[in-house]
């Protein structure tokens, strides 16, 4: 029987240790970071054994001038390698759980990813998606066959239609999957495929991902240390496809290159309007001359005549990126990958 249509009953009692309790507790539920989802329109890596908002209105950007007096800085190239895309976009926790001990004598063929309901789950590598049937212990999952040979499984997506456990969606593209993914579609590293949930026997007790590695299509192994080596993605859209971000932090400092760094906090993506909070990551962004940067004080937006002076280190900001098409580069946040079209300087609070 081919493997993407087994029920992956192995998993048969997946009820939460305490040790994932107290995780939850400690981080998720105590404010790590969450997500929010609204109407998405959503439709490489070589991976193991390969052989070969408070808002929901976009910011106002613009394509930066070709006319800028400081050219631009050819952006710094993450390399991939065999490295695998982190499979869940935004904070998350997770432990060795590899093998574990369950009810009835299996053992845990995964690590459970804890993360905030509905965060995206996205391709680890290139390869197809194939939808897997409701089951009682797995709930919504799907498999991911990579380029490279090996498959990885996805399990416990969602199935709540609201952010409360209501139990009410089916296992399909929308809601356990992302809107207008197919089953038997290929699919590029970085891309979304599902939304993280409690589905199966997992339900009612917290989010998280149970993630399955196949190397060569053969049994599971421990995926965490390919979890450790993976890149994790700044934010998610499909290949190609246009977006800008709206990205609210700190200013981390200036390069002499005319770049700008962020410590970020809060990336919201347009055109989907997903919002990851809780990031905690510094960036490096191309500051054009051209770029417009505006200090807010007093409830008043006002251009500044010296942008260096304005952007202090520590200073709140928010920043509009220039409109572009979605790279997997883009999307890990390589330096001066993402271009800084509007910058708001906003008071301290």
């Amino acid at each position: 029987m081919p493997p993407f249509e087994r029920d992956p009953e192995p998993l048969t009692s997946h009820r939460t240790t305490a040790r994932s309790i107290l995780l939850v507790l400690l981080g998720l539920a105590a404010g790590v970071g969450s997500q929010s989802l609204h109407a998405q329109t959503y439709g490489g890596s070589d991976g193991l054994g390969a052989k070969s908002a408070t808002t929901t209105s976009a910011p106002a950007t613009s394509a930066p001038s070709t006319t800028n007096s400081t050219p631009r800085p050819k952006p710094k190239t993450v390399p991939i390698g065999n490295r695998l895309i982190f499979p869940v976009v935004g904070p998350v926790q997770y432990t060795d759980d590899f093998g574990a001990p369950r009810p009835g004598g299996v053992r845990h063929e995964g690590n459970d990813i804890m993360a905030a309901k509905k965060s995206l789950a996205v391709a680890v590598e290139n390869g197809t998606v194939k939808f897997g049937h409701n089951s009682a212990h797995a709930g919504c999952y799907l498999y991911l066959y990579g380029k490279s040979g090996a498959y990885y499984l996805y399990i416990h997506l969602n199935n709540d239609v609201t952010m409360a456990n209501d139990n009410r969606g089916k296992c399909g593209p929308g809601m356990s999957y992302v809107k207008g993914l197919k089953n038997g579609q290929k699919v590029k590293a970085g891309e979304p495929i599902g939304y993280v949930g409690d589905s199966g026997d997992a339900n009612g007790i917290h989010a998280h991902l149970h993630f399955e590695v196949h190397p060569h299509g053969g049994g599971a192994v421990d995926p965490y240390p390919y979890l450790n080596r993976a890149l994790r993605l700044l934010f998610a859209l499909r290949r190609g496809a246009t977006f800008t971000l709206k990205l609210n932090g700190s200013v981390a400092g200036l390069t002499d290159g005319g770049s700008l760094k962020e410590l970020v906090s809060t990336v919201l993506t347009f055109p989907t309007g997903y919002k990851t909070t809780g990031v905690k990551r510094t960036i490096q962004l191309w500051l054009p001359d051209d770029a417009t940067v505006q200090r807010k004080a007093n409830g008043v937006v006002r251009t500044v005549t010296n942008p260096a002076a304005a952007l202090k280190k520590k200073a709140p900001v928010q920043i509009a990126t220039a409109s572009a098409a979605a790279t997997l580069q883009a999307q890990i946040g390589a330096a001066d990958a993402l271009v800084a079209n509007r910058v708001l300087v906003l008071p301290k609070s």
